[in-house]
């Protein structure tokens, strides 16, 4: 599965939700994980609730948020880990970002005075 978060202006936050739905009938404790290299996780990505405990036919959005800063592509790959089920699932997350810049026009612009 893959998140992608196009092309964002540094100093900008998108956002993109994630639904997870419980339908089994015992509760899920459930909690994201560093990525698949064990470096801790970025603040380029942030992810809330980091964890969690879903209720059976329970659901919840996760809120991922994409908060570049710097001028570049990022990627990250993502770990969601239930307690009671030994296999990971991983999310790739990825986005560019782009830093605003504001042009000057060197035409001169003459204003009369005016009385307020």
């Amino acid at each position: 599965t893959e998140l992608d978060f196009n092309e964002t202006k540094v100093g900008f936050v998108k956002i993109i939700y994630l639904r997870l739905e419980n339908n089994k009938v015992v509760p899920a404790e459930s909690n994201f994980l560093k990525n698949k290299t064990g470096k801790p996780k970025s603040e380029v990505f942030r992810i809330f609730p980091e964890s969690g405990l879903l209720q059976p036919g329970g659901k919840q959005n996760i809120k991922v948020m994409f908060i570049p800063n710097a001028g570049r592509k990022f990627t990250q790959s993502l770990g969601f880990k239930i307690k009671s089920n030994e296999v990971s699932k991983f999310v790739n997350l990825k986005g560019e970002s782009s830093i605003p810049k504001v042009n000057f026009n060197t035409t001169l612009i003459s204003i009369d005075t005016t009385l307020p």
